[in-house]
């Protein structure tokens, strides 16, 4: 994989997210697998995403940081701190035994990815990302403003 590649990074992200939805998905749902592999999908596409404004970005599984870089970067998510901490615990607590997943754990935590739904399953192009960074940011400005204004609209797409 390119590291460098925000097309690469998305497909790797899909992976993740098939891996989590299957192994939730099987006769014994295989819930540690399913719960890290949803953060390795919201972590590769936060990564997809800064790709398509930078060049870079720091080697951390750590969702919150990651999400408040693609803010810096003018880049809006529908993910809450709360549901990036969430999933920021599975990079660790679900690779040693102690502290397994529930099964409301695992279900909520591929119901944390909902926003991924909207990207394209296959056949990545940079403007399948971008598309989706420019429908985020109106999607969250339409809950976060009852109307907003058409100079905000124009400030935004100016950024974009």
């Amino acid at each position: 994989m390119k590291e460098n590649d925000p097309l690469a990074w998305a497909a790797y992200a899909e992976e993740d997210l098939e891996t989590a939805k299957s192994a939730l998905r099987a006769r014994k749902p295989r819930l540690i697998t399913a719960c890290f592999h949803a953060q390795q999908c919201a972590e590769k596409y936060l990564k997809a995403l800064l790709l398509t404004r930078t060049s870079d970005f720091p080697k951390t599984h750590d969702l919150i940081h990651l999400n408040n870089l693609c803010r810096a970067n003018g880049i809006l998510t529908e993910f809450s701190e709360a549901m990036l901490g969430e999933l920021s615990r599975h990079a660790i607590l679900s690779r040693y035994p102690g502290e397994e997943p529930t099964p409301e754990e695992a279900r909520q935590s591929l119901q944390i990815l909902k926003p991924c739904a909207t990207l394209p399953a296959s056949g990545w192009r940079q403007s399948d990302l971008l598309l989706w960074v420019i429908t985020s940011t109106f999607a969250l400005l339409s809950v976060t403003f009852a109307k907003p204004s058409p100079s905000l609209m124009e400030k935004i797409l100016f950024i974009l």
